[in-house]
């Protein structure tokens, strides 16, 4: 929009000094003697003054309209934020999955950690396997950002140093992780998150190559129990099942 005003004010101003100007010569041919020439940069001059002001009537209507637009786009803004659905509570979520009861089944998960930064809890999970690969990595994320995750993060690392892959498989057009040929170079870890459709808040998953070891980061959620049955549905993979969110019998050693 600026630029299409500084145009039109620039031609308009061009416009006006030619008018000008032919004026000037053509009172200067009628002192001389010359009307035809006289006749010819007059009108010439009135021909670019009457399009300066009508190039100054556009410019008048494209300022009038501008607010209006920018008033429209605002309110817009607005009800779409009014009509966003708000987040439920945890506690509510809590609730929720508080009748899913427990599984038959063993628990895959040895140890689990709770820390808090912020806003975020932090949950480190040991498993009870001896260690995944790469490939399992890749396939488990897969599984997660298909049956679970909204992705909006996708994030591998070696040594330190991290390659942020999202972009690329946003315009891959890949239809799932596993068709991304750059995540199956071997990386140390792997990191994907985004708003976590069981928990309807963000969830990020990291991965460590060789390991039995997991960190699940999730924004406002404190609550331990709900969290173990969101990871032990992570860890089976039986979101969208009888299964799902199902406590398994602890671990014991």
């Amino acid at each position: 929009m600026k630029k299409t005003f500084f145009l039109l004010m620039f031609v308009m101003l061009l416009l006006i000094a030619l008018g000008i100007v032919f004026t000037m010569f053509g009172i200067s041919a009628w002192k001389n003697g010359d009307l035809k020439k006289a006749t010819e940069f007059t009108a010439f001059g009135v021909v670019f003054l009457v399009i300066a002001v009508v190039n100054l009537w556009v410019i008048e209507r494209v300022l009038k309209r501008k607010k209006p637009e920018k008033q429209v786009q605002n309110d817009m803004s607005v009800q779409k934020e009014a009509e966003r659905p708000k987040p439920k509570k945890p506690a509510d979520i809590s609730a929720l999955y508080e009748g899913c009861g427990m599984c038959d089944d063993p628990s895959y998960i040895r140890e689990m950690v709770h820390k808090q930064s912020g806003e975020w809890h932090i949950y480190y999970v040991q498993l009870v396997t001896s260690g995944y690969g790469w490939e399992n990595i890749v396939r488990w994320a897969d599984y997660m950002a298909s049956s679970d995750l909204l992705i909006s993060t996708l994030v591998t690392g070696t040594e330190g140093k991290f390659t942020v892959l999202i972009d690329e498989y946003k315009s891959s057009g890949a239809r799932s992780l596993t068709g991304l040929d750059k995540l199956w170079e071997e990386c140390g870890t792997l990191a994907i998150g985004g708003i976590s459709l069981t928990l309807k808040f963000p969830v990020r998953i990291t991965w460590f190559n060789q390991t039995n070891t997991l960190r699940f980061e999730v924004l406002h959620i404190s609550d331990e129990n709900l969290m173990r049955r969101y990871i032990e549905t992570a860890v089976r993979r039986t979101f969208g099942t009888s299964e799902e969110m199902k406590l398994a019998k602890p671990y014991t050693s």
